[in-house]
């Protein structure tokens, strides 16, 4: 442990022996782009828009929590499933506070044909594909 000087109050010892600036960097550098986040809830921006009508949705309730603004939550790792089919998240999806629906950032499709998007993937049943309708991108049945 590092030497404090004398008169040092007990909460800066602590610090210091902790290595608390540290600890805090360390900390900041894990956390997600709040930021990036918060701009997929506008209406200008391209998006994948999941309407949450009756889906099954797992996650680890010991990972973090983070708060949009109070209109919505940032989650990670996640699994949502739907009669449309899976959606994995290794890191992180936007559900609205009023559990109405979830946002991930726009999907792309591959050569195979496999859906990804930024940090998860997509299993689409038979019948359902994605649309884009002005940038927002959805899951519907087929014609």
């Amino acid at each position: 442990m590092e030497e404090t000087p004398a008169g040092t109050s007990e909460i800066e010892k602590i610090k210091v022996g902790y290595d608390l600036d540290r600890l805090i960097a360390a900390y900041q550098e894990k956390l997600p782009d709040l930021s990036f986040y918060q701009s997929l809830l506008s209406e200008e921006v391209e998006k994948l828009y999941i309407r949450n009508n009756g889906l099954q949705f797992l996650f680890n309730p010991n990972e973090e929590v983070f708060s949009l603004a109070g209109e919505a939550v940032l989650l990670k790792k996640v699994t949502l499933k739907g009669n449309w089919g899976t959606i994995e998240v290794e890191k992180e999806i936007i559900r609205m506070n009023d559990w109405s629906a979830f946002i991930l950032p726009p999907p792309s499709i591959g050569e195979n044909g496999e859906t990804t998007g930024n940090s998860y993937r997509i299993h689409l049943n038979p019948g359902y594909e994605i649309v884009n309708t002005n940038g927002i991108y959805r899951i519907v049945s087929e014609p």
